[in-house]
C-alpha cells in the first residue's frame, strides 16, 4: 500500500497546506504499513505455507500438539516435522468436521488425503476395521495407529490396516504388490 494514493484525493482548500499535508503523510503512512502486515497475516498462517511457530499457533487453535504423546520409533525428538505436523493438522480438523456418521467417513477422508483411499468395515460388535491404501509414511502409519488421525465414534474400537506403496528397497525383490502394515508376509510372494 503507498499514502501517495490517498494524498492525491485531499481537496485544493488542504492541499496547499504543508504542515497539513505532512502530518497526514505520516499518519497515511503509518496505516499503510499496518495494512501490509495484515494482508503478509493470512498467507503467514495459511496452512499449505506456515512453518515452524506459526503452524504451532495453527495446530493451537484446533487442537492438534507438535510433541507426540508417546515415544515414536520414527520420529525422534518426539516433536513431528513440519510436513507431518500439518498433515496432523489437517486430521485434526477434519475430526473437528466429523458429523459422527460412518458413512461420512470417507469423503472426509478423500478431502484431507486425496493420494489415499480408505474404507471401513463395522463389525457389528462396538470395532470396526479401518483400512487406507496408498503412500503412507511412516510417521502417519504410526499417527494412524496411535489412533490420532482417524476419527472415531465414542467407545468403539478401530482396526487398522494399512497397505502402503511405498515399499522399502529391501523388500521390493521379495515380492511384488501391497505391503500391509504390521504384516510380514507379502502378496504374490513365491512359495
Amino acid at each position: 500500500m503507498n499514502s501517495s494514493a490517498y494524498l492525491e484525493k485531499i481537496t485544493s482548500a488542504h492541499i496547499t497546506r504543508p504542515k497539513f499535508m505532512a502530518w497526514l503523510k505520516e499518519l497515511l503512512d503509518l496505516l499503510c504499513e499496518a495494512g501490509t502486515v495484515l494482508e503478509s497475516m493470512n498467507a503467514a498462517f495459511s496452512l499449505e505455507s506456515a512453518v515452524g511457530a506459526q503452524l504451532d499457533v495453527i495446530g493451537a487453535t484446533v487442537g492438534a500438539e507438535r510433541a507426540l504423546p508417546y515415544t515414536s520409533q520414527y520420529v525422534g525428538s518426539g516433536y513431528l516435522g513440519d510436513e507431518d505436523y500439518r498433515s496432523y493438522i489437517r486430521a485434526k480438523i477434519m475430526q473437528n468436521m466429523w458429523d459422527g456418521t460412518n458413512e461420512s467417513l470417507p469423503g472426509l477422508w478423500q478431502a484431507v488425503y486425496p493420494d489415499m483411499e480408505m474404507s471401513y468395515t463395522d463389525n457389528q460388535d462396538m470395532s470396526m476395521t479401518i483400512t487406507i491404501r496408498g503412500d503412507v509414511s511412516n510417521a502417519l502409519s504410526e499417527l494412524i495407529q496411535a489412533g490420532l488421525i482417524v476419527p472415531a465414534p465414542m467407545g468403539v474400537y478401530q482396526n487398522f490396516i494399512i497397505q502402503s506403496g511405498v515399499i522399502p528397497a529391501a523388500e521390493v525383490s521379495v515380492g511384488s504388490g501391497l505391503y500391509e502394515y504390521g504384516n510380514d508376509e507379502f502378496p504374490n510372494q513365491a512359495e
